[in-house]
C-alpha cells in the first residue's frame, strides 16, 4: 500500500509519468486486491482522496466514479470482501470491537503510562474476556488503542504528535519550495502514503510490524532528503560565487 501511493502520487501530480508508472500501478493494484486486506483497501482509498484533494478539489468527483467502475470489473469473490466492509455484523469487525473494549478496560487502570509493551500477555487474566479473542490474539488491532494500553496517555500523545509535526513540517517545506512541482509531487506522494498508513492503523496494529514501519519511515524521509531551496532560489547565486566558477 505504501509503495502503491508513492507511485500514484507521481502520476496524479505529473501526467507525463503515466506511461512509465502504468504497468507497476496495475501490478500493485492486483497485489493489493489479492491480499484481501480490507484495512489496506480503506487506507488506499483515503490516500487517493488525499491526493485528489491536494492536487485539485474538482477532481474529487473522479473518486466515486473510479470506485464504482472498479467494483463492477472486479471478480465476485473480491466484491464479497468489499461488501463486508459495510457489514457491521461482520465477524472480523466484531472481533476488533471486542479487542478494543478489552483494551479500554486495561487503559482505565493504567491511564498515564500504560502497563508496558506486550503487557496484555500478563494482565489479560485479570480482566473479563467473554469472547476469548484477547487471550487468543493478544493484540488490539488498532494502533491508537494498542499504544494507549502499552504506553498510556503519555505515549499515545507523543506518538500522535509525531504525525502532527510531520504534516506541519512537510506543509511548511512545500510552501518554502515555491513552484517546485517536482518536489510537491514527491512530497504529496509521501504524505498520501502516510495518510493511508494511519487510516489502516485504525483496524490493524501496523505500526508494530517492523517491515511496515521501516518502509514507512523511509517514505516519510523522502521529502526531507531533497535540496531545501526552490529552483528559483537556487538560481539567485552570489556574484562572488559566480565569479569563482568562471
Amino acid at each position: 500500500m505504501l509503495v502503491f501511493w508513492v507511485a500514484w502520487g507521481r502520476v496524479v501530480f505529473s501526467t507525463k509519468e503515466i506511461k512509465w508508472f502504468g504497468v507497476p500501478i496495475i501490478m500493485l493494484t492486483a497485489s493489493l486486491l489479492l491480499t484481501y486486506t480490507r484495512q489496506a483497501w480503506l487506507g488506499s482509498v483515503m490516500g487517493f482522496f488525499f491526493l485528489l484533494l491536494t492536487r485539485k478539489k474538482s477532481l474529487l468527483w473522479f473518486l466515486p466514479v473510479a470506485l464504482g467502475v472498479f467494483y463492477l470489473i472486479t471478480p465476485a469473490h473480491i466484491n464479497v470482501r468489499i461488501n463486508s466492509m459495510v457489514n457491521f455484523k461482520d465477524n472480523n469487525l466484531q472481533t476488533r470491537i471486542a479487542l478494543w473494549q478489552g483494551g479500554w478496560l486495561v487503559f482505565k487502570d493504567h491511564p498515564l503510562t500504560g502497563c508496558g509493551f506486550k503487557c496484555i500477555d500478563v494482565v489479560n487474566k485479570d480482566y473479563p474476556d467473554p469472547t476469548g479473542y484477547i487471550n487468543k490474539l493478544r493484540g488490539m488491532h488498532n494502533n491508537f488503542v494498542q499504544l494507549a494500553v502499552d504506553t498510556g496517555l503519555f505515549g499515545l500523545i507523543s506518538w500522535v504528535s509525531i504525525w502532527v509535526a510531520y504534516f506541519m513540517t512537510l506543509f511548511r517545506r512545500i510552501v518554502s519550495m515555491g513552484e517546485n512541482l517536482a518536489y510537491k509531487r514527491d512530497a504529496m506522494a509521501s504524505a498520501a502514503a502516510i495518510t493511508g498508513f494511519l487510516v489502516a492503523g485504525f483496524f490493524e496494529t501496523n505500526f508494530y510490524d517492523a517491515e511496515v514501519s521501516m518502509l514507512m519511515y523511509f517514505i516519510m524521509a523522502l521529502p526531507f532528503a531533497a535540496n531545501g531551496k526552490s529552483p528559483a532560489a537556487s538560481e539567485k547565486r552570489n556574484p562572488e560565487t559566480i565569479s569563482q566558477h568562471i
